[in-house]
């Protein structure tokens, strides 16, 4: 049952939603006029191994009950009604096809147990306890009626049976009238009240942007841009492959002739004629990074110069020192030449 029912207090609750939506800005509002409500109190009666049978008619169901009397109330104190709780012990051997409803003496009918067709224990109820708030507010002198009901139309399953079941009902001493005149106090706070006179708080001011969702407009100016670059991506693609011969064999060129250039670096400054191209390879095929590569290129180069220079300059001392031997050789033998000349002629 979750459609709306008023109790006998002017409330309106559901099965399902409660009393309603809890506002804030209502419950402030009362709060501004709202007094300490007395002290609780409560009373209760008990029936122990009762074993009244259970039938299995929907039209004829186990209906227990106890008449609360002015009497009782009035020992206890208890004026008005907030909370009821009804414990049972019973035998059954399906339990989930019972239901059981409590109805206030005002006419409240609350479901305090549905039905639960998949639950197909066999325990029964155990002093378990069932709790209801449908009532609040009204009265509790008069005959509160505990219905009982075996959704077992088929008899499929033996009769159960009431055990026992306490009653005991939670309240105030606060007054029906009490409760009325609270109740219009609490409306009229809400309202026409306190909070009503001043203005409501601003609220707080909104700092980031909202979102919002990309124009067609937006999309189609991206989908063109990405469309510009994935063409541009392609035409130089392919204008790589198919273009720039004349770079790839300038490039082709260039490493050819720094092979050499190792070649004859390693010839020589160590001596070495038989240097295999594979050393060289290997150096060039090595993990170093392609700038780490050409720095060391670069320093053997500068190295291969060095010692060429260095080698030049002692061909040419050689020379040098070669001619002026010669040259000293050529006059010795001219002074000869005319020293034997003069001798002869003598």
């Amino acid at each position: 049952m979750a459609h709306w029912q008023k109790n006998a207090a002017g409330l309106w609750h559901s099965n399902k939603h409660g009393f309603g939506l809890m506002n804030a800005w209502r419950l402030t509002s009362a709060a501004s006029i709202w007094d300490q409500v007395p002290w609780q109190t409560s009373f209760s009666f008990s029936q122990k191994d009762v074993y009244l049978p259970i039938s299995k008619s929907t039209n004829n169901p186990l209906v227990v009950s106890y008449n609360v009397t002015q009497q009782d109330a009035d020992g206890f104190d208890l004026y008005i009604v907030e909370t009821v709780y009804v414990t049972l012990t019973l035998q059954h051997p399906h339990r989930g096809l019972l239901e059981m409803r409590l109805m206030s003496p005002h006419g409240t009918v609350s479901v305090i147990g549905a039905s639960r067709r998949k639950d197909n224990s066999s325990a029964g109820f155990n002093g378990w306890t069932f709790s209801t708030v449908r009532c609040w507010g009204e009265t509790p002198v008069g005959t509160w009626k505990l219905t009982i009901t075996d959704l077992d139309d088929a008899q499929v399953y033996t009769q159960g049976r009431l055990v026992s079941w306490t009653l005991k009902i939670f309240g105030t001493p606060m007054t029906s009238e009490q409760f009325q005149a609270r109740k219009r106090s609490v409306n009229e706070a809400i309202y026409s009240g306190t909070l009503n006179k001043n203005p409501r708080c601003p609220p707080p001011p909104v700092t980031a942007s909202p979102d919002t969702s990309v124009s067609v407009k937006t999309l189609k100016i991206i989908l063109m841009i990405g469309c510009f670059c994935f063409a541009f991506a392609i035409y130089e693609t392919f204008e790589y492959i198919l273009c720039y011969k004349e770079e790839k064999k300038e490039q082709s060129r260039t490493r050819k002739l720094i092979i050499r250039a190792h070649r004859l670096a390693q010839t020589h400054l160590y001596g070495d004629t038989h240097v295999e191209t594979t050393e060289t390879a290997g150096l060039l095929q090595n993990e170093c990074s392609s700038i780490e590569l050409q720095a060391l290129i670069n320093c053997d180069l500068a190295q291969y110069d060095l010692d060429l220079s260095t080698v030049r300059s002692n061909s040419a001392i050689e020379v040098f020192d070669s001619s002026h031997d010669g040259v000293s050789m050529e006059t010795d033998n001219e002074e000869e030449t005319s020293f034997n000349s003069n001798a002869h002629n003598s």
